[in-house]
């Protein structure tokens, strides 16, 4: 079969599934991106759209994502053009659209099926937009522009044949009208090669040992240290951890760049900003910078205790994989991660907006970390039962193969609908966030 992905950062989510289409030699797989530089697979033809033209001057600057959008998506256009003159159709398009790269796939290929990836669709209310600080309320350019921001989200869902999300927390912020259309499907992580190991410690880069019979090693990772990950609340609990514990280090992965937030006005990053404010001991707190998959393995592998914070946004793949690490979790109290862990299950939840309740909850697990042994042998279950690639790379192919078909609603999306049922997932956990609230803040 002829396949055709799109990807700015490709592989990004396909990488088990480019990795499965290109194993089979009759296959035929092109990746358009804007990455061509990033590993993958061999057999794959990887073609460049990065040469878009720069954004026009005179523009709204709400409207200067879709501008830009439609940038890279006419670059996308002319790829694929060239593609049909030389004879390639693909018989289904698999696209992470939410940039505007794919507007017009269907021009282009208006009889090919296509499968679009909807990560998030953004809302001025009960998401991101007003979450932290506690009370805030999204200004009227704040709705103004997520409001225009989610046209490309409308364009790739009209366009698309089928949609896939990796948690329910991302498919319920789509209006209802789409939900119908979407499937949950998480892209799983290897369980085999992420799992825990009974190290004494971990060697740093600048030649530190920390072992852990003599301190106590807390992990910390972020794409990009910015609040909508927490990295502000993470840094606060740092400085009462060391106050309250000499032995406790920190190693932290991450970048100063912004993923998700605005840029900010200072000169100088969220981390710098922070280590400049509070009283944190530079020489327990070790920055590693971004690393290579196995060593950012052997961290998370290493850790006494793991943080994950989110806003209620997009779950990062770094806490899945730190579920298969067998970590010990203590994560915010947040939807996205309400999903997928129980409070005392799993991990141990906190109110995301309180450092203190953070720096109890990792003094709890280190005090006594016989007590709390069960949650990391359950976090590995979980992730050995919901998210091993194995088990849900077979369901993606189907589901990719039955859109190529031209099979709507797909047979495979009653099949993910099974397999969620049989675990247990479904909105429930929004159950368990309400009941969290008003448990342990006394919230209606």
């Amino acid at each position: 079969m002829n396949y055709l992905f799109l990807h700015p950062n490709c592989p990004g989510q396909y990488k088990h599934i480019l990795q499965r289409l290109a194993d089979d030699p009759t296959n035929r797989v092109i990746c358009l991106t804007t990455s061509p530089n990033n590993k993958l697979p061999k057999g794959i033809t990887i073609l460049d759209y990065s040469r878009h033209r720069k954004k026009p001057g005179q523009l709204h600057p709400f409207c200067e994502k879709f501008v830009t959008g439609s940038y890279r998506a006419i670059r996308v256009a002319r790829l694929c053009s060239e593609l049909k003159e030389k004879g390639f159709v693909p018989d289904v398009i698999v696209a992470h659209s939410g940039w505007g790269d794919g507007h017009y796939l269907k021009s282009i290929y208006p009889d090919v099926p296509i499968l679009n990836y909807m990560e998030f669709y953004f809302q001025p209310r009960g998401t991101d937009m007003d979450f932290d600080p506690p009370g805030k309320v999204a200004t009227p350019n704040d709705i103004a522009r997520t409001t225009t921001n989610n046209a490309i989200h409308m364009v790739n869902y009209f366009n698309s044949d089928w949609c896939i999300t990796p948690t329910f927390w991302q498919r319920s912020v789509h209006p209802t009208e789409m939900q119908e259309k979407i499937s949950v499907l998480h892209e799983g992580v290897d369980v085999e090669k992420i799992a825990p190991l009974n190290v004494d410690g971990i060697s740093l880069p600048d030649g530190t040992r920390l072992s852990s019979r003599d301190h106590e090693i807390i992990t910390h990772v972020e794409n990009n240290f910015e609040k909508h990950r927490g990295f502000h609340i993470f840094m606060r609990a740092v400085e009462k951890i060391h106050k309250q514990r000499p032995k406790a280090h920190f190693v932290v992965l991450g970048s100063d760049g912004t993923s998700y937030g605005r840029k900010s006005k200072e000169n100088r990053s969220l981390r710098q900003q922070l280590m400049a404010e509070l009283d944190i001991d530079p020489s327990r707190i070790h920055f590693l910078g971004t690393i290579d998959f196995d060593n950012y393995i052997k961290v998370l592998q290493a850790g006494q205790a793991h943080i994950y914070l989110s806003y209620p946004f997009v779950l990062s793949w770094s806490f899945i994989e730190s579920l298969a690490a067998g970590c010990q979790l203590v994560c915010s109290a947040t939807p996205p991660i309400m999903e997928v862990v129980e409070h005392g299950k799993q991990a141990l939840l906190f109110d995301f907006h309180s450092p203190d309740e953070l720096a109890e909850n990792v003094s709890k697990v280190l005090d006594d970390p016989e007590k709390y042994s069960d949650l990391r042998i359950n976090a590995r279950r979980l992730a050995l039962q919901q998210y091993n690639v194995r088990d849900l790379l077979p369901l993606h192919i189907e589901l990719i193969n039955d859109i190529a078909k031209g099979v709507t609603p797909p047979t495979a999306a009653k099949r993910i609908e099974q397999r969620h049922e049989k675990h247990g997932k479904d909105a429930a956990w929004m159950e368990s966030w309400g009941a969290y609230r008003h448990e342990m803040k006394g919230t209606n």
